[in-house]
């Protein structure tokens, strides 16, 4: 493999079959440090199994994943350096924000964690909620404080998996843009995974389009929506309303 510096995460071949079914096939892509891609595809079309075969959480049954110049293919998913928020925030209900935020930081000595949960409470601007439970919270808090816990064990990449799909509209896009510039101000990189087309190209430095367990296109948004590769992706935008 060609190490490129600031590829923060490469995918190389990766396939995802259950029995006979193939739900990802041969799906390469390459994720630089602060950038956003976003993945989107029509319902079933394999970009979820995809993010969970790169997390480690789903086992690929070809190809290989490499975080920088480490190859974590073979790695369980609590061993790789990967930040993971999914649509319905996946807080610990018993446990207040501050406690939640440390959950991945047992490893280090009290004052550091202590000032870790401060650090990434500041960075989503959530401090005061620290001794908040997270039923105390609105959706698009949860939501933040999702992103401070996937953020404070400095993960080389995020892995969003639909995390905006349960807040209205307004709120969708505000938490959205907001989520996307912290990633960018950290220089972390970080996977979109989203139903929503106007989202993936509003928020993605590059937009990857699935269809049918495969990568159709990948490119900047302006291109993707302007040029699209084949009828599949034409079709699959035209009724998109967005403006680069």
């Amino acid at each position: 493999m060609t190490v490129v510096p600031d590829v923060a995460l490469r995918v190389e071949g990766l396939t995802c079959r259950y029995g006979d079914h193939v739900v990802v096939d041969d799906v390469s892509f390459v994720v630089h440090a602060g950038e956003l891609l976003s993945l989107v595809g029509p319902s079933g079309c394999g970009k979820s199994t995809l993010l969970r075969a790169v997390a480690g959480l789903d086992r690929a049954s070809a190809g290989r994943v490499w975080l920088g110049e480490r190859d974590v293919t073979a790695l369980e998913a609590e061993q790789r350096r990967i930040g993971l928020v999914f649509q319905d925030h996946a807080l610990f209900g018993h446990m207040r924000v501050d406690a939640n935020v440390a959950f991945g930081l047992r490893h280090l000595p009290r004052s550091e964690r202590v000032a870790r949960v401060d650090e990434v409470l500041q960075l989503v601007r959530l401090t005061h909620t620290a001794r908040r439970y997270p039923h105390e919270l609105s959706g698009g808090e949860q939501q933040r404080i999702a992103l401070a816990r996937a953020l404070a064990p400095r993960p080389a990449v995020v892995l969003l998996d639909e995390p905006f799909a349960s807040l209205d509209e307004q709120l969708r896009d505000d938490v959205g843009a907001e989520v996307a510039a912290l990633l960018a101000q950290q220089g972390t990189a970080a996977v979109l995974v989203t139903h929503d087309r106007a989202e993936a190209l509003t928020l993605g430095r590059r937009v990857a389009v699935m269809n049918a367990g495969r990568l159709v296109q990948i490119g900047p948004p302006d291109e993707v929506y302007g040029h699209p590769a084949d009828a599949f992706v034409e079709g699959f935008l035209a009724t998109t309303r967005w403006r680069a």
